[in-house]
């Protein structure tokens, strides 16, 4: 039986002080001029970048993000003096976490690499490369997760008490849909990159009612999309709870990393699809 991995999904967003193409991005980060990044005594690099094609789907970029050592001490086997012994290693590799572009949808699908390489190592890091490739005082990238939808109205559902909502929103790129078109444009109107407003609930009245106000359904699921996130902090069954789309993104199996790009993209098509059928609905 072949051994498969989790992929996360998520959609890439950019904010610019100019009009950049994606590919533009994607040339950048991609190409070898890009550095790698610093932090945390530990290098970051995109590794074995490539574009591909599906039939059905696009245009793609898959690779890896891949963390390693720039110098560190590994344990070798010493046959003549039959002892260990330390050994120094350039640029050891600490796991590498693969990942898929859709390049016109900008939505990601990568797997994380248990604590080695987290879920949220992933977003930053992934992110991080990203800017430092552009070099640009006002670009910035963002990970945001793709969530089932009305999985985080459902959430809101079982709490007794909602104490603080909170709704932070990204502009869309390429295209809206009808749930949250209206919101959209006004957001594109007024030439925003971004977008937040923080809720606070009169405990004495029972918390929130998100409910009453239809433009908080329309905003929470457009952060579903990917086009931000949704916060709600309150109490259920008795104790204080935090709810978030940070927490549960959209995810599928797949083969893993020993498989072909080919094979493994042909098994995330069915959930790529589905992300892009909202769109169409």
């Amino acid at each position: 039986m072949s051994r498969t991995s989790t992929f996360l999904f998520g959609r890439l967003n950019f904010n610019a002080a100019r009009s950049i193409q994606k590919r533009e991005i994607y040339s950048a980060a991609f190409g070898p001029t890009a550095s790698p990044l610093y932090a945390d005594r530990d290098r970051w690099h995109f590794s074995d970048v490539t574009p591909m094609e599906d039939p059905s789907l696009g245009s793609f970029f898959e690779g890896f993000l891949t963390k390693y050592k720039e110098r560190d001490a590994v344990e070798v086997v010493d046959t003549k003096a039959r002892a260990i012994a330390d050994e120094n290693v350039e640029n050891l590799v600490v796991a590498h976490a693969r990942f898929f572009i859709h390049v016109a949808s900008g939505l990601v699908a990568y797997h994380p690499v248990g604590t080695r390489i987290s879920a949220s190592a992933f977003q930053t890091r992934f992110c991080r490369l990203i800017e430092g490739a552009m070099n640009e005082v006002f670009f910035s990238a963002e990970l945001l997760p793709i969530n089932q939808l009305e999985m985080f109205e459902e959430a809101l559902r079982k709490f007794t008490r909602i104490d603080r909502l909170s709704i932070y929103l990204h502009p869309s790129n390429p295209s809206n849909r009808q749930p949250w078109r209206r919101v959209d444009e006004r957001l594109q109107a007024m030439n925003a990159s971004q977008y937040q407003e923080v809720y606070r609930g009169n405990p004495a009245k029972g918390g929130l009612k998100p409910e009453a106000d239809k433009s908080i359904r329309r905003k929470i699921v457009m952060t579903e999309d990917g086009y931000g996130r949704t916060e709600a902090i309150g109490i259920m069954d008795g104790k204080p709870h935090k709810a978030t789309t940070q927490s549960e993104p959209l995810s599928s199996r797949a083969s893993n990393d020993s498989a072909s790009a080919a094979i493994v993209l042909r098994t995330l098509a069915n959930s790529f699809t589905s992300i892009l059928q909202r769109f169409h609905e």
